[in-house]
């Protein structure tokens, strides 16, 4: 049985007494890809970066293994969860290469070297996102997909039990949303990301979180969460969902009618 890997009890947090989010209970299995999806501003960013160590100063508690976030230094937590953000500028003049290689960063010491096992590790996973070739080329140059494949290939060379995805797909076409999502699947390892598309999030995720307003209102299976009822209320549209008739998965479409 899939051991509990990350688990909040009564998480909350505010900005100038303001609840971003309040009294969330969760927990992701070893194994799981679960998406988060609701409305902007729910909260859904602001409940991520609790979990990967962005945010402190949260109420309730985060613990990764049975053991406090609170309690693990910056490089012990890198080395269990890697995170792909919405942002990412900082890293916009370094190469593909230099960027896949701060992968090892949490498991090295200050004056290690890079070995040839190393080299052989940031190659494989280039290779493994077709990068390989661009591996001299800077940040900015690759196109949007090429820039989420690196970052997945960073958290690849990273080698975390938890890969975190804040919106994975956001500005990509179709291609590459399904290029991405398919990607971090094929890893092998627990998934938690934010994803605004329900119809891809019902393709990919073996459980649905809807939040809304900072709080989950649903926790569940697709089909148990993508309900017209449920999406009614926190979306306001009205919408129809039906199955797909070849991914045997709910199919949302949203009318336009304002609720």
């Amino acid at each position: 049985m899939a051991h509990c890997l990350l688990k909040t009890h009564q998480l909350s947090w505010r900005v100038n007494q303001h609840p971003i989010i309040h009294h969330i209970d969760f927990s992701i299995h070893s194994g799981e890809t679960v998406g988060i999806v609701g409305p902007n501003g729910a909260g859904k960013t602001s409940f991520l970066k609790c979990l990967y160590g962005e945010i402190l100063n949260f109420t309730g508690s985060v613990t990764l293994k049975n053991k406090s976030i609170l309690q693990l230094k910056r490089k012990a937590l890198a080395k269990q969860i890697a995170v792909v953000s919405q942002t990412h500028s900082s890293v916009f003049n370094l190469t593909v290469f230099d960027i896949v290689r701060m992968g090892l960063i949490p498991h090295k010491n200050m004056f290690d070297t890079d070995s040839q096992a190393d080299f052989v590790h940031l190659e494989k996973a280039l290779k493994q996102v077709d990068l390989f070739h661009k591996k001299e080329q800077t940040f900015s140059s690759l196109s949007g997909g090429e820039q989420q494949r690196l970052l997945i290939a960073r958290a690849i060379v990273q080698s975390p039990e938890l890969l975190i995805m804040d919106e994975p797909t956001n500005h990509l076409d179709i291609f590459y949303q399904h290029q991405i999502l398919s990607l971090a699947k094929k890893l092998g390892i627990t998934l938690l990301m934010t994803i605004h598309d329900l119809n891809l999030a019902a393709q990919y995720c073996d459980r649905l979180v809807l939040m809304h307003e900072g709080e989950i209102v649903a926790d569940d299976t697709p089909e148990k969460v993508l309900t017209p009822e449920l999406l009614k209320a926190v979306f306001k549209l009205d919408c129809d969902v039906d199955l797909h008739p070849r991914l045997n998965v709910p199919r949302v479409t949203f009318s336009g009618d304002l609720a």
